[in-house]
């Protein structure tokens, strides 16, 4: 009967401002974890995703000479009744396009951490009335990785007898996205075409069916 009276009178002796304080704290919780954590997690993802693939194609274009050409890149060779019987590719002058091109958008991505990003209120609370307005919610971006680079190859038809193919320059890299609510990390890819030219005559399906650059300097000249 005493351990009862006492629990009572510890009841009574909790202000009631205090448990109203404690149950608008928790529902402020519940609102942010179930409502607007996912929305502001999933802007922040994009625009940081889009702020990267932005950076990392600008790099490629600042890396590329306005006077680079097709076939600064790659050699076509033929024999003497016109068949074509090597694409060769300038290993050296494609490693340096790639390994300028990664140091750029690495060095621009760190600089994009130190400016950040941000995510207008009115987008986090729906609608499109509200959209794009209201202060801006800071979003820090932290480089998870260094940029990676890969050149890809491209054939497609240009028409009789004639093949498009283009050479592209893809940047890959990992960005670790920080928000009030919470934090991730995102992947940004992103291709840039870098060259491209008409092929006349007939391209072997053992270059056209084969899309890294890597994979594509290791075919041996047909016969």
């Amino acid at each position: 009967m005493a351990l009862h009276k006492r629990i009572r009178i510890f009841r009574l002796n909790v202000p009631r401002w205090l448990l109203i304080v404690i149950a608008c704290l928790i529902a402020v919780y519940v609102l942010v974890e179930i409502n607007i954590k996912p929305v502001l997690m999933g802007l922040s993802e994009a625009r940081v995703r889009a702020a990267a693939i932005t950076t990392m194609s600008d790099a490629v274009l600042d890396t590329l000479d306005s006077d680079m050409k097709y076939s600064d890149l790659v050699e076509v060779k033929y024999d003497d009744a016109g068949n074509i019987t090597m694409i060769q590719a300038n290993t050296i002058v494609i490693n340096k396009v790639a390994s300028r091109a990664a140091n750029v958008a690495q060095e621009s991505i760190g600089k994009l951490g130190s400016v950040g990003v941000g995510v207008p209120l009115g987008s986090i609370l729906g609608g499109q009335l509200f959209s794009g307005t209201g202060p801006t919610i800071p979003i820090t971006v932290v480089p998870a990785g260094s940029v990676s680079t890969q050149f890809f190859s491209e054939f497609t038809s240009a028409g009789i007898n004639q093949t498009r193919h283009r050479i592209l320059l893809e940047l890959k890299t990992r960005i670790r996205v920080v928000a009030p609510v919470g934090s991730s990390s995102v992947e940004a890819v992103t291709q840039v075409p870098v060259a491209e030219t008409i092929i006349v005559g007939k391209v072997p399906d053992s270059y056209v069916n084969v899309d890294e650059m890597d994979r594509m300097l290791n075919l041996l000249p047909l016969k």
